[in-house]
């Protein structure tokens, strides 16, 4: 396998009254990655062929840069490829060209530093490769959050929709951490994870294949980490 680089980032979304929000997208069960093969309608991974609650969906978490707290969204909007998305009673996406492709959920518990919030999320429903014209995409949310009794808009905090046509055996890898790579006081620990994944399936056990985790440095790059964190 080539080498590639893996990124993971956060954006400061908001400042209010001295108060610094950052904010990332983050997404459960899996990366924004299908693939299609050529000549058939087959796609990998089948996100239509896995159980709801397992499929993928995706969250926006806030946190108070200076106390840590996790902020929860008064309003969320969802757009697909910069189109805004309605939903039914039902949750379900009744947005013409997308209708049934996206479920809004209330509700979510998303963990965070062991503490989990009741959140809403956007769940893929269907397969995406159908409505991306084979190309990439992009899920943007914005929104408001309550920050000392005042509204605040944060706007298209993004996370991007890999499309990419089947050729053998592919991977790919995603870091994850549920603290969005945010460090708020200097006792607090922070673990990145790297999943590997293989047609929609998460490899436990890597073989032959060696990860490696760089620090970047103003000297440089820095090697630190095992395989996994």
């Amino acid at each position: 396998m080539n080498q590639n680089q893996v990124t993971a980032s956060l954006a400061i979304v908001a400042v209010s009254n001295g108060t610094t929000v950052n904010g990332y997208v983050r997404v459960d069960n899996g990366p924004l990655i299908q693939a299609w093969t050529k000549g058939s309608d087959k796609y990998t991974p089948d996100f239509e062929a896995l159980a709801e609650d397992k499929r993928p969906i995706v969250i926006v978490v806030l946190r108070d840069v200076s106390s840590g707290r996790i902020l929860i969204p008064s309003r969320l909007v969802f757009k697909y490829n910069g189109t805004e998305l309605a939903f039914g009673e039902d949750g379900l996406c009744n947005t013409e060209q997308f209708a049934g492709t996206f479920k809004r959920v209330t509700g979510y518990n998303v963990s965070v530093d062991s503490q989990s919030y009741p959140m809403t999320g956007l769940r893929v429903m269907k397969n995406l490769v159908p409505i991306s014209g084979y190309d990439n995409d992009r899920i943007t949310i914005s929104g408001e959050v309550e920050i000392g009794g005042h509204t605040v808009a944060f706007n298209e905090l993004a996370t991007d929709v890999v499309i990419q046509e089947s050729s053998g055996k592919q991977y790919e890898l995603f870091i994850t951490s549920d603290k969005g790579t945010q460090i708020i006081n200097p006792s607090e620990v922070l673990t990145l994870k790297a999943l590997l994944y293989s047609g929609g399936d998460l490899i436990n056990d890597l073989g032959n294949i060696t990860l490696q985790w760089k620090k970047q440095l103003p000297s440089g790059e820095a090697n630190l980490g095992t395989q996994g964190t």
